[in-house]
C-alpha cells in the first residue's frame, strides 16, 4: 500500500467551528489502493480519528494539519504535489 500526502496550502474558504482551532493550513492524505481499510489503519497509526475521513466521491481522503503531515511523512507517506495526488488517487473516471 502507498499512502500519499500533498503540499500544504492555505484554505481560503470558510472553516467549520470544529476545525477552526486547527487553523487554515492543510493538506490531504490519500491512497491509490481501492480498499480504504489500509488508509484507515495508517491514519490511526498517526493519531487521526476515523470520523475525520472525508468520503468524497472520487477522492476519499483525510485533511491533515502541518503536524499531522509531519507524522504521516515520518510514518512513510510519500510526498507529492497537489496535482499528482489527484492523478494517483482519483476513483471517479469522470475526474480523469
Amino acid at each position: 500500500m502507498t499512502v500519499y500526502v500533498d503540499d500544504l496550502f492555505h484554505w481560503p474558504g470558510p472553516v467549520s467551528p470544529a476545525a477552526r482551532r486547527h487553523g487554515r493550513v492543510w493538506c490531504h492524505l490519500m491512497t491509490d489502493e481501492l480498499s480504504m481499510e489500509a488508509l484507515h489503519r495508517f491514519a490511526v497509526s498517526i493519531r487521526l480519528k476515523r470520523s475525520w475521513f472525508q468520503d468524497r466521491a472520487g477522492l476519499p481522503h483525510y485533511d491533515l494539519t502541518p503536524g499531522a503531515r509531519d507524522r504521516a511523512v515520518a510514518a512513510g507517506a510519500v510526498e507529492v504535489s497537489c496535482t499528482e495526488i489527484v492523478r494517483l488517487c482519483r476513483r471517479d473516471p469522470l475526474l480523469q
